[in-house]
């Protein structure tokens, strides 16, 4: 049996923000950053945040149209990823009952026990039984 092993090239970093950049300066890069590459892999929060602050300025001072599309398309991918990311960290926050403790549910979260209706049928009438009908030689009831 023989293995093949790829070897994948790193993803590209934005570095975090020198002591002598000047904030806009850090904006501007994290944004050129975002339009070379397309990764936001490997920028955390408040790099993707420095984006949008430089793309809404970037937006407000020009008039050009391919900028704008181009701006607005980063813009709106940040705003998928900062919202994506806050999904994930509000379901990793859910806590998950054990579901092996629960009476009514096994090991497999089958239920074991038929859950019982909270409210009466449509209308609170009783709900019969079908009538059963005998079988009289070959003839069967439909």
């Amino acid at each position: 049996m023989t293995r093949t092993l790829t070897h994948y090239p790193p993803l590209p970093r934005c570095l975090d923000r020198q002591a002598d950049e000047s904030i806009p300066d850090y904006q501007a890069r994290c944004l050129k950053f975002l339009l070379v590459t397309s990764c936001t892999a490997t920028m955390d929060d408040e790099q993707l945040r420095q984006a949008e602050v430089a793309g809404q300025r970037a937006c407000s001072q020009t008039q050009d149209q391919t900028v704008l599309t181009v701006v607005s398309a980063a813009r709106h991918t940040i705003a998928q990823v900062l919202r994506w990311r806050a999904d994930q960290t509000t379901i990793a926050e859910v806590v998950i009952p054990n579901i092996a403790e629960s009476p009514t549910k096994g090991g497999s979260g089958v239920p074991r026990v038929p859950v019982a209706p909270r409210y009466p049928p449509a209308g609170g009438m009783a709900v019969l039984a079908p009538e059963q009908r005998k079988v009289v030689g070959d003839a069967i009831a439909f």
